[in-house]
């Protein structure tokens, strides 16, 4: 006991033990009796407040209270809110603590009894507790202390405590000048309580001010992305309607080609920006870029149709082909390697898009210009905050909707071309019309001179006829024979005349190959095998190493696997069902493509392992 020791080696206060008659001396003893005391509830305050934790608290003024009086043993039991669920806190040195039945005693004081500053201190028991069961035995003095209620807090349960000293080592009782220094120390000791109590509020506000500040911040900063989401999302639409104004201006796809590129290539600030359109109905493949550089390279440099394609499809490849129907703009997370070849600039956003079952195409964008230091702060935080990314959500996503807008324009611009060139075409043929008509018209007096010749003729050559007796087989075939000839040489004459035998009657056949060659000529390599059948049934038993090509799919798939293939080299054709020959067909197709060498298999291969 460390505290009580400290106390105890300053002996008795001085004036306890005076002589009578010696008044000077007995002044000297109570002016140091007075000193000790202030000095001791000075400590007692220092100590107090240095301590970490409610038991340290209570140990530290159990053990001061203790070595002030001398006392041996001692006990200090606390009631308050702080403490644990029973509501109790204790501090004992010697002795039990006393249970909660004897807590009641501290907040009914006896008015008679009352010490200390503001009677929170009152005197419960002097001397040995008797037949009092509630406190130690070997209790020679209880003071019960009560602790205010916090500010807000008055109608909560009253708390308070009890101090309880047993025995003094001097023996004896201890004197009312002990016990007020005693009520004085608990004093000490409720306002240094009121002083934790108040700083663990304070303290609990800082925490609930410190947790309200961190939930505002996070408030602030949801707020500020929103605010940047809808900043962004502003801009998005500001461009999109831009580019409906500028959209609705072009009359031509090339006009429209150039303006989409220009817009997106201004609206993510970009370097330069392409489009690729294939014609498949016309076979023709056109680029328009936009940018310096890019420009100049499209303009002076022919593309080629096979070129074109295979870039098609290795984007398409890229991305997928599920959702890639009429209107689809799809983009391409992963940039395939053909395009940087192939294309005047290297890509940094793709897009592979489809307007119909004629055209389809490619959109490509260059990587985004720096941020310049005096750039507009909300645009330049708006558009560059994705620079670094393939796939930034900010300008993949206006990319995205810019070509779905340009697909739609597309169509509608495409269509009155189609229409203009209707309607061009129609002015054509009526004015051939009526040239006709005009022609018909000024004829109508020849055809009447002729009819009147024609009547003389006529006249004449049935005066021959009735001359005739009758005419002879001869002259029917004459007859026919000069028509036949006739007709003949009009239908060779006429531009929109018909063939005599048509040409689907007598389609070219395919040559037809034994599986045993065939399985030698595909292990030699150099032949490609093509299954025809429908991919449901391929899917059922493929042969081994067969690639699939229905009819319905041969025009997207003919360019995948043989759009760059020798038209020397062999292809070997197999699969038919009882009601079609795909095979046939397919082999058909192919010839007409220009293949040499195509051969329909006759007989069973072997069948891919599952």
């Amino acid at each position: 006991m460390p505290h009580s020791s400290r106390h105890a080696r300053r002996g008795p206060a001085p004036g306890l033990d005076t002589r009578p008659g010696d008044t000077g001396a007995a002044c000297e003893s109570a002016a140091a009796s007075c000193g000790f005391r202030l000095d001791i509830l000075a400590e007692v305050q220092r100590e107090l407040a240095a301590a970490p934790g409610w038991p340290q608290f209570l140990d530290v003024f159990l053990l001061s209270a203790m070595g002030a009086v001398g006392a041996a043993t001692g006990f200090l039991t606390l009631k308050t809110r702080e403490a644990g669920a029973d509501g109790v806190m204790s501090a004992v040195r010697g002795m039990t603590a006393p249970g909660l039945e004897a807590m009641a005693a501290c907040f009914k004081p006896a008015p008679a009894v009352t010490m200390g500053t503001g009677a929170r201190v009152h005197l419960i028991m002097r001397g040995p507790p008797g037949n009092d069961l509630r406190v130690p035995a070997r209790t020679r003095l209880v003071l019960g202390f009560q602790v205010p209620p916090r500010p807000g807090d008055e109608d909560a349960a009253p708390c308070g405590g009890l101090l309880g000293l047993g025995e003094p080592l001097r023996g004896g009782a201890y004197s009312a000048e002990e016990e007020c220094f005693l009520s004085h120390l608990l004093d000490v000791f409720l306002q240094a309580m009121e002083t934790r109590q108040a700083m663990a509020r304070v303290q609990a506000l800082n925490a609930s001010m410190v947790a309200a500040n961190k939930s505002l911040s996070a408030a602030l900063q949801q707020a500020a992305e929103a605010r940047k989401a809808l900043d962004r999302r502003l801009l998005h639409l500001h461009a999109l309607h831009d580019a409906a104004l500028d959209f609705a201006a072009c009359r031509t796809c090339e006009e429209l080609r150039r303006a989409f590129a220009l817009l997106a290539m201004g609206g993510l600030r970009a370097t330069a920006a392409g489009v690729l359109l294939l014609d498949r109905t016309a076979g023709t493949a056109d680029w328009s870029c936009a940018g310096l550089e890019a420009a100049q390279t499209c303009a002076g440099r022919s593309l080629d149709l096979r070129d074109a394609e295979a870039m098609v499809y290795a984007a398409l490849s890229a991305c997928g082909f599920e959702g890639f129907q009429h209107g689809a703009f799809l983009p391409v997370s992963v940039l395939p390697r053909e395009l940087d070849a192939a294309w005047p600039f290297p890509p940094h956003l793709a897009a592979v898009f489809r307007v119909d079952d004629r055209h389809l195409g490619l959109a490509l964008l260059a990587a985004p210009l720096p941020a310049s230091p005096d750039e507009d702060a909300q645009q330049g935080a708006l558009i560059h905050e994705d620079a670094g990314s393939v796939n930034g959500d900010g300008e993949s996503d206006l990319f995205a909707d810019l070509g779905r807008l340009f697909l739609v324009y597309f169509k509608n611009v495409s269509s009155m071309e189609t229409i203009t060139a209707l309607n061009q075409d129609l002015a054509a043929r009526n004015d051939a019309l009526a040239r006709t008509l005009e022609e018909l018209t000024s004829s109508r007096s020849r055809v009447a001179a002729l009819e009147q010749a024609f009547a003389e003729v006529r006249t004449r050559l049935l005066g021959h006829a009735r001359r005739l007796a009758s005419a002879t087989g001869v002259d029917v075939a004459a007859i026919l024979l000069v028509g036949a000839l006739l007709g003949l040489l009009f239908n060779m004459a006429n531009p929109y005349g018909v063939d005599l035998v048509p040409a689907a009657f007598h389609p070219p056949h395919p040559a037809v190959l034994e599986a045993t060659a065939a399985r030698a000529m595909l292990a030699e390599g150099e032949a490609l095998l093509i299954d025809a059948r429908l991919p449901e049934l391929h899917k059922q038993n493929p042969p081994a190493g067969a690639v699939n090509l229905p009819p319905t799919l041969f025009d997207f798939l003919y360019a995948m696997h043989l759009g760059r293939r020798d038209l020397d080299a062999p292809v070997l054709v197999t699969g038919r069902t009882v009601s079609r020959h795909y095979d046939v067909e397919i082999a058909q197709r192919l010839m007409a493509r220009g293949h040499a060498r195509v051969y329909v298999v006759q007989g069973a291969l072997p069948v891919a392992a599952p």
